[in-house]
């Protein structure tokens, strides 16, 4: 099964961890995207006008946050959500690559425009991958 289509254009990728900059660059190159480092505050100005949400970060087993690799910075899932709705943004879709989803899955608000893994795989593996639709495979990515 291939990336959707729907899924790669007008995308922006979200990270929210400095341990997983490589991943999301790599994530940006297959996309033809740029990168907002949310855990520095560093949000470029494509991440106002992109209709497709893509977010690195660490997930937990214990709590629906997305943040950094030491569980010191993040937000839930539930504000992300709001977020990418809020001040004429334009989201349409969110995919959640971070480990852990079941955990956040309940409380974000795209309901079948939401895509999780279907494990608790690690978007950092992305790195290892020459071809897209490979790593979205191998990672079971699904829609809600």
């Amino acid at each position: 099964m291939a990336v959707p289509d729907k899924l790669k254009i007008n995308a922006h990728v979200f990270c929210y961890s400095s341990d997983l900059v490589d991943a999301s660059n790599k994530l940006a190159e297959y996309l033809k995207c740029e990168v907002s480092k949310v855990y520095n505050g560093e949000f470029k100005p494509e991440s106002q006008t992109a209709t497709v949400a893509w977010l690195v970060g660490h997930g937990y087993e214990s709590n629906e946050i997305v943040g950094n690799k030491d569980d010191t910075f993040g937000y839930t899932i539930e504000s992300i959500s709001d977020w990418l709705k809020e001040e004429g943004r334009k989201y349409e879709y969110l995919v959640d690559t971070c480990c852990y989803p079941n955990m956040r899955r309940k409380s974000q608000t795209f309901g079948d425009k939401y895509y999780c893994t279907d494990d608790d795989q690690c978007v950092m593996v992305i790195t290892g991958y020459d071809n897209f639709d490979t790593w979205w495979d191998y990672s079971n990515m699904h829609d809600e």
